[in-house]
C-alpha cells in the first residue's frame, strides 16, 4: 500500500511494479498504467526514429504517413517491430 499525502498538484511520479511488471505514470496530464514488456529496445527507436510509423495496443506498428516525417518504415517479412 503507498499512502502520497501532502504531495503537490504539480508533482510527477513514474513508478516501476516488479511484482505485476507494470509502469505507473500519476500526475497532472499523466495517468497511465503500461506493461513494461511494452517498452521500446532504445535500438529500435534509435534505428526508426525518422520514419514514419504508429505503434498498435500490441506492440506491433503499421506503416503511417506522419505529418513532418518524409520517409515511410516499410514492413519487411522477417520484421516483427
Amino acid at each position: 500500500m503507498e499512502v502520497w499525502h501532502d504531495r503537490p498538484d504539480n508533482s510527477k511520479d513514474l513508478i516501476h511494479n516488479p511484482d505485476f511488471n507494470e509502469i505507473f505514470m500519476r500526475g497532472r496530464g499523466w495517468g497511465a498504467l503500461v506493461p513494461a514488456d511494452a517498452l521500446l529496445n532504445p535500438s529500435d527507436f534509435g534505428q526508426y526514429y525518422n520514419e514514419s510509423y504508429k505503434r498498435t495496443k500490441d506492440g506491433e506498428w503499421v506503416p503511417s504517413k506522419a505529418r513532418g516525417h518524409k520517409k515511410i518504415r516499410a514492413k519487411s517479412s522477417s520484421s516483427s517491430a
